[in-house]
């Protein structure tokens, strides 16, 4: 038993209406990032005519974009961004952050 090697990384799956927290964008880098959405912004200002694509901002400046067929994925066991996780509100930088944050049940459980 002593020669298993470790799992390889994975995801926790795709997050439905996912809005903010720590998740994996599709083709966005290496690492889990604390990511907020900054659509709405960009729909006001005409850049974003899509309703289905939305763009995220990492806390540590990535952009990022998600459409219902490449959504958020859920962070897993993939390692945090540490420029975000020095950033990232104090309630978001928990062990547990294979959790959804984005989801409110789960934000209630670490108030």
């Amino acid at each position: 038993m002593s020669d298993l090697k470790p799992p390889g990384t994975f995801s926790g799956g795709p997050i439905d209406d996912f809005v903010d927290g720590w998740a994996l964008i599709p083709f966005v880098g290496e690492r889990g990032h604390y990511w907020r959405e900054i659509t709405n912004g960009l729909r006001r200002q005409g850049i974003v005519n899509d309703d289905d694509l939305r763009v995220y901002r990492s806390l540590c400046g990535v952009t990022g974009r998600s459409t219902p067929h490449a959504k958020a994925m859920n962070v897993g066991n993939w390692p945090l961004c540490k420029h975000c996780a020095k950033k990232a509100p104090r309630w978001a930088r928990k062990e547990e952050r294979a959790t959804c944050w984005s989801d409110p049940a789960v934000r209630a459980l670490f108030r």
